[in-house]
């Protein structure tokens, strides 16, 4: 089952489906995001320059997760354009409800159901070569590709997990330590 009650917290292991599901999601924000360009026309949004990249924990190979898909939408400029996306995936149930300007990023959440809310998707929407585009993709790659870090990372989850379960905020707060720390020995792997 895909997706969280607002606040809860519970770890999953790994499933194979949840890279289907970014495939299917990624598909309907694709169109979403053709029908609004057509609607405005090209001055809004090149499409071909936008990645739409599967990140977070679902997208590392055999790592446990919450059960919510988080996709990365990546663009070559943030600017005004950029207000377009909220209102594009709207119909798909998306809400905007975190931004940086400055740091070149919106956060939209997907998932209201029977009046209740329901999280089954995130997505970042982010200005290529920024910090949070970077650090994504690092966090990302190096833990499919370091057993060790991805079975720490998975240890302190499912610990943090048990801690916050009903504390979204604090989990993810809490988290960030790990993060960090393994963000920062990606980048020290990287010095070639």
């Amino acid at each position: 089952m895909l997706g969280l009650n607002h606040n809860e917290v519970r770890i999953v292991p790994y499933n194979k489906e949840w890279s289907k599901l970014f495939e299917k999601e990624k598909s309907l924000v694709l169109k979403e995001l053709r029908n609004e360009i057509e609607r405005f026309g090209e001055i809004a949004i090149d499409i071909e320059s936008i990645s739409i990249i599967h990140v977070g924990s679902t997208s590392i190979k055999n790592m446990c997760a919450k059960p919510i898909i988080d996709i990365m939408l990546v663009l070559e400029n943030f600017d005004w354009h950029t207000s377009i996306i909220p209102l594009a995936l709207a119909p798909l149930g998306y809400q905007q409800i975190a931004w940086d300007i400055s740091d070149g990023w919106l956060f939209l959440v997907k998932g209201i159901k029977e009046n209740k809310e329901i999280t089954t998707h995130l997505y970042h929407i982010v200005e290529r070569g920024s910090r949070k585009h970077k650090d994504y993709l690092l966090l990302r790659d190096f833990l499919n590709n370091d057993e060790q870090y991805a079975k720490e990372y998975k240890t302190v989850k499912k610990e943090l997990a048990a801690k916050y379960q009903n504390d979204r905020p604090s989990y993810s707060k809490a988290k960030t330590e790990i993060v960090e720390k393994l963000l920062n020995i990606a980048k020290q792997n990287l010095v070639v």
